[in-house]
């Protein structure tokens, strides 16, 4: 009963505690509007007008933000901007990456130096001295209640961190300009035509640049100036509406024999929209066709019943290609054979659901329920042998007749893939601890997304197929929320929508070779001649070419203005 009683008094405590940080964090101070400056029109339509202004007083910035702002050469930039145009107009953000101009949306110029916009966490990270910004996620009341009263000192540790980090950084992200995602990237700024959005955009200066260090007669001694660059977005077609995909790449099968035509090598498969109660259907086509959107371009496969099938995985192998699709609980691998047309060699169901699918020599294997691996041999798919990769298996890839399964944190494990060492253990190797999902082949680079908990980004990790360890790596700003091949390179989308294309140079080095921006979540990507063919998460297809992608190829709208110091009056 005492027991009981103790944690019930914890409980009340933290939730007082609480409601007392929900009152801090939530006291918003919001923007009044205050007069645009006109700018030079750059396009039909009346451009974009913008407008800044900072706060003078630094007690107000304190009483606004709960934090000495200034005092760590932090300037916190009230930030207006309208588009007058008759497009939606995008304002990017690089998120501390150097791409091309058209990704730098607002810029400070100071002191003759550019000046780009820091995320809220970077902002807490110079406020506390540190070099490197440590991954944040909110515990959650629920969360931090429940381990007050199991664990007293591990709910002492998520409200100590909730009431050091998470309500500081709730107020500043809840006041920029740009919205912040969780995974540690701030997203573009979509305005309408004729709409208008106030913020704050967050800069760092050195002292003797910084205009409370600066000051005469009430504004700065030296000229700070803010530019900002939009561009037009991207419109999508919806021809044909996809539930979900995935491509398989195939070299030298020619679509149906047709004289003349190219050798397929990008295959689609794909679950369209039912359009009757028969339910979703399995198609087959190449993507660059769909473009032309001919009869040919697609080829029913399957009818399945389920409305909550999904395509797990794909693999291609000499003649052969195999779709595994994934329902609530169990699966079903279709194995085709590619002649003139697709022809269904065999279906065969599982109790589980599929992870991976690898066409071997004479065979298959399935990766399923997260650790069970079955060698299925020839096209009648009878079960040879299986075995237990564990339970931290996070991604798989066959290569040189071998099985190379990543394991969160056990390294790698390398089996045979061969008739003869099927599914034998042949070497085990050490990495560093984190999931991995596997990208592509680029030479003998394996490409690997690396998810850790220590970092606030994921990064791009390239393995080496001769010595089997990390060769390099590139770290990346947030979360990769799409990563796949493009000819001859490998491409990752962020969760912001920016997608950066790297290749493996001679040296062996990888670069990065473009950046471009799609306003949707990428599902599949290929590239015909210089073309690129997109399906986006929600199932449109969108193809264009490589400028087409690029923000601020065919038109920019640019504004600048001064900074002006401004009473307290702009917040309420």
């Amino acid at each position: 009963m005492m027991i009981i009683r103790c944690r019930l008094r914890n409980i009340l405590f933290l939730s007082a505690m609480l409601l007392m940080i929900g009152q801090v964090s939530c006291k918003k101070r919001e923007l009044t509007g205050f007069p645009l400056l006109p700018v030079e029109e750059t396009r039909a339509g009346g451009g974009i007008a913008v407008a800044a202004h900072l706060i003078a007083d630094e007690g107000e910035i304190e009483d606004i933000f709960h934090l000495a702002l200034p005092d760590s050469g932090i300037v916190p930039v009230c930030v207006t901007v309208q588009n007058n145009d008759i497009l939606p107009v995008w304002i990017h953000t690089a998120n501390a990456m150097e791409l091309e101009g058209s990704f730098d949306g607002f810029v400070l110029e100071a002191g003759g130096d550019t000046h780009f916009p820091l995320h809220p966490l970077d902002v807490l990270m110079l406020m506390r001295g540190l070099k490197k910004a440590a991954r944040y996620k909110s515990a959650g009341s629920a969360r931090i209640a429940v381990s007050m009263a199991v664990a007293p000192p591990l709910g002492l540790f998520y409200l100590f961190r909730e009431l050091r980090v998470g309500r500081h950084l709730r107020n500043l992200s809840g006041r920029s300009l740009y919205p912040v995602l969780a995974s540690g990237l701030m997203e573009p700024v979509l305005l309408e035509p004729g709409e208008e959005r106030s913020g704050y955009c967050y800069f760092f200066l050195p002292k003797e640049l910084s205009p409370y260090r600066a000051v005469g007669n009430g504004s700065p001694k030296m000229p700070v100036r803010l530019l900002v660059r939009a561009s037009a977005s991207i419109a999508p077609s919806d021809t044909f509406r996809f539930h979900d995909c995935r491509l398989a790449r195939v070299d030298g099968w020619k679509w149906g024999a047709v004289e003349g035509d190219t050798p397929c090598s990008d295959l689609l498969f794909a679950i369209r929209a039912p359009d009757s109660k028969s339910g979703n259907r399995l198609i087959m086509a190449r993507l660059s066709d769909l473009a032309h959107g001919s009869d040919r371009s697609l080829v029913e496969l399957a009818t399945i019943a389920s409305k909550s099938a999904g395509i797990a995985d794909v693999s291609a192998r000499g003649g052969r290609v195999a779709c595994a699709v994934n329902f609530r609980s169990k699966s079903r691998v279709y194995l085709f054979s590619l002649g003139e047309s697709p022809e269904l060699i065999k279906s065969e169901r599982f109790s589980k659901r599929i992870d991976r699918i690898f066409l071997v020599g004479d065979g298959m294997l399935v990766i399923s329920g997260g650790k069970h691996c079955r060698f299925l041999s020839g096209d009648a798919l009878h079960e040879r042998r299986s075995i237990r990769f564990g339970y931290d298996v996070a991604d798989a890839m066959l290569l040189d007749e071998h099985l190379y399964v990543f394991h969160e944190k056990r390294g790698i494990r390398i089996y045979g893939a061969s008739k003869e060492r099927m599914l034998r253990h042949i070497e085990r190797k050490p990495l560093p601890a984190g999931r991995r999902r596997v990208v592509a082949t680029l030479g003998n680079r394996l490409v690997l997304v690396h998810q850790s908990q220590r970092s606030v980004g994921d990064t791009l990790m390239f393995f080496s197929r001769e010595t089997k360890m990390e060769a390099d790596s590139v770290p990346l700003p947030g979360a990769v929320a799409f990563a796949g091949t493009i000819g001859d390179g490998c491409i990752v989308q962020l969760e912001d929508g920016t997608a950066l294309v790297f290749r493996v140079g001679s040296s062996g080095v990888p670069e990065l070779e473009d950046a471009l921006y799609l306003p949707f979540r990428m599902q599949a990507i290929s590239r015909t001649d210089s073309r690129l063919n997109v399906i986006s998460k929600e199932g449109l297809y969108v193809t264009g070419y490589r400028d087409d992608f690029r923000p601020g190829t065919h038109s920019v709208l640019k504004a600048e203005t001064g900074i002006e110091f401004a009473p307290g009056r702009n917040h309420e």
